[in-house]
């Protein structure tokens, strides 16, 4: 005789693998970034001659976006 208790768990365990399974490709996804962030710093170093003028456009680029974001919040249509 199943219980509900038995019905229950399974459906949290199918639950479980699957989110198991997302959380795993978006780890994945994630420690793609910083290689990616490298090769991308690498070749702005190239363009503009100087490495650490690289990071700081990058950097200030990046921040610029966030602050932006969060100081000014999306408009309704």
């Amino acid at each position: 005789m199943m219980s509900t208790n038995s019905h229950t768990s399974l459906n949290t365990r199918t639950l479980t693998q699957g989110t198991i399974a997302v959380f795993t490709l978006l780890t994945v996804l994630a420690g793609m970034l910083g290689p990616m962030q490298s090769a991308v710093n690498g070749q702005a170093g190239k363009r503009l001659g100087d490495g650490h003028l690289a990071a700081v456009v990058s950097f200030g680029t990046g921040l610029g976006a966030h602050a932006d974001h969060r100081v000014v919040p999306p408009q309704d249509p």
